[in-house]
């Protein structure tokens, strides 16, 4: 059940970010394609647990690394969106909604990634 989960947050994940980067005055750089391919491997890490949870169990050590990793990314993702927004004219409401979805999904990774860890073990 925990994988399912771990899968369907991460498919919600990839598709909002991706709505709300397309938003987006701004033209998207290198940097952000890659962060989307970045976002799909723990959607690919949870299937391969769903598939054979014993063979791949070692996957959960990189799932808790990699959720580390985008916390302090988000992180850096708001202070980056907030700097732009300064300087375009880009709604206010959008910078809400996605200050708000980062948030969000700042505690579900925190989650996951304590899960992730408790599991491992």
């Amino acid at each position: 059940m925990l994988y399912i989960l771990g899968l369907a947050i991460e498919i919600i994940k990839v598709l909002l970010f991706t709505y709300i980067e397309k938003a987006q005055p701004w033209p998207l750089s290198i940097v952000d394609w890659t962060c989307f391919a970045f976002l799909c491997i723990p959607a690919v890490f949870f299937f391969l647990l769903l598939h054979d949870e014993k063979g791949f169990h070692h996957i959960l050590r990189m799932i808790a690394a990699i959720k580390f990793l985008s916390i302090i990314s988000a992180w850096f993702f708001l202070i980056k969106t907030a700097n732009f927004v300064s300087l375009t004219n880009w709604t206010a409401d959008m910078f809400v909604l996605q200050t708000r979805i980062t948030r969000l999904f700042l505690y579900i990774d925190t989650i996951i990634l304590i899960l992730c860890l408790k599991r491992e073990r």
